[in-house]
């Protein structure tokens, strides 16, 4: 091609291209640099390619325009869609099926900020035992009724998960002995983002959108310790977020938690446990805790009953961290949604798998069993091996 046919290939292409192409593209199509195509663009008197110009283009109302002028109205259903026409090529994201975090996150704190409760200074009296609550697999968002032909017709809306933990706040108030409360949600607390499993391909039966767990997620737990936090003088709260179905998704609304937990309340403290496996101390008692699946990597979750395979993971771990042989350390676990206390598979630590707080799914139920709801309170001296275990089953 003539020198003089090339430079007017390329004017005609780079002026047909300009709106509906990046320079990198043209500029690769045309085996030339982006500055060249620039300087094209502007001989051909075409507006410079600028973020504000292109934000211009996608606040314009050609995009309604077209919809109205093609009957593709309405567009609530849509989750996404492209505009091309001679002037632009805009892709445009349905906000109806979007969460605009920031906004929500800002609106919560404002809400909950707002809710009168007392901030307390650490305590300084030294406690004989401590209180311990355990829940696991809340799962908000879950839909175990569906079809609407479960062969156990269960529910698990917004109204059951606060009546749960009203019942939650009367059995921890029933048999406390302690000032001094720790609570460990052993994951799977939201349900999953968008319908999903964190490894995706996995449809779950949801009858809340993901705003909505979100929502009320940072609300269901920022309440539970509202009303808690009255009657101790200290709390401190490990949240495990390397689980199977809220992932990341849990990690965001855990963080939001603390953020509020910590403006609100002095004598609170709440850790994201972003570890598969971690462990805590109290007195002469390890807690590892672990939701029982993580997020993508185990192809077989921990069991409800331990195996050796669970058993020499475990061993390791502890052997690994150095921990003390000394104390009495426990494996807590959820996943399983069946509670199970097992002290004599191994002679280093006891493997409890504690019960699930939501009900079954449907799929559940159907291949399997319904199972039975419900958390576990203790009580626990500090330095020996005697505790008052309280399962509660709902």
């Amino acid at each position: 091609m003539a020198s003089k046919e090339k430079r007017k290939y390329n004017d005609e292409y780079v002026k047909a291209h300009w709106l509906t192409s990046k320079l990198e593209d043209i500029a690769k199509h045309l085996d030339i640099t982006t500055k060249t195509v620039q300087n094209i663009g502007r001989k051909q008197g075409l507006r410079p390619k600028t973020s504000e110009f292109l934000k211009e283009l996608r606040q314009s109302n050609t995009f309604e325009q077209k919809l109205d002028e093609s009957n593709f109205n309405p567009v609530d259903n849509w989750s996404h869609g492209w505009l091309k026409t001679k002037e632009a090529s805009i892709f445009v994201k349905n906000p109806n099926g979007t969460i605009d975090l920031e906004q929500l996150v800002e609106t919560l704190f404002k809400d909950i900020i707002k809710r009168e409760t007392p901030k307390r200074d650490y305590p300084k009296a030294k406690e004989k035992t401590f209180d311990r609550l355990v829940i696991t697999d809340i799962h908000i968002g879950l839909d175990p009724n569906k079809s609407g032909n479960s062969m156990y017709p269960m529910k698990w809306g917004e109204e059951d998960i606060y009546e749960t933990l009203e019942t939650i706040v009367d059995n921890v108030l029933k048999y406390k002995t302690s000032d001094i409360l720790y609570i460990d949600n052993l994951g799977d607390y939201l349900d999953g983002y968008e319908g999903q499993t964190t490894r995706g391909g996995h449809s779950l039966d949801q009858n809340m959108s993901t705003e909505k767990q979100f929502t009320v997620g940072i609300d269901w737990f920022v309440r539970l310790i509202e009303i808690l936090v009255r009657h101790y003088d200290f709390i401190y709260i490990r949240n495990i977020t390397n689980d199977n179905h809220a992932g990341n998704f849990g990690l965001i609304c855990g963080v939001s938690i603390k953020k509020i937990i910590e403006l609100k309340f002095r004598n609170v403290e709440f850790v994201n446990q972003k570890a598969f496996i971690d462990h805590y101390q109290i007195g002469r008692h390890i807690y590892l805790l672990c939701h029982g699946k993580d997020r993508h990597l185990m192809k077989y979750a921990f069991s409800a009953i331990p195996n050796k395979d669970n058993i020499h993971k475990i061993e390791n771990y502890i052997s690994n961290q150095r921990l003390d042989r000394d104390c009495f350390i426990e494996f807590s676990k959820g996943d399983s949604h069946i509670y199970n206390a097992d002290n004599g598979s191994s002679d280093l630590f006891s493997y409890i798998s504690y019960p699930t707080l939501a009900p079954n799914s449907e799929w559940i139920t159907t291949n399997f069993k319904k199972g039975k709801r419900g958390f576990v309170f203790e009580n626990v001296e500090y330095n020996s091996n005697n505790k008052s275990i309280h399962p509660i089953y709902l």
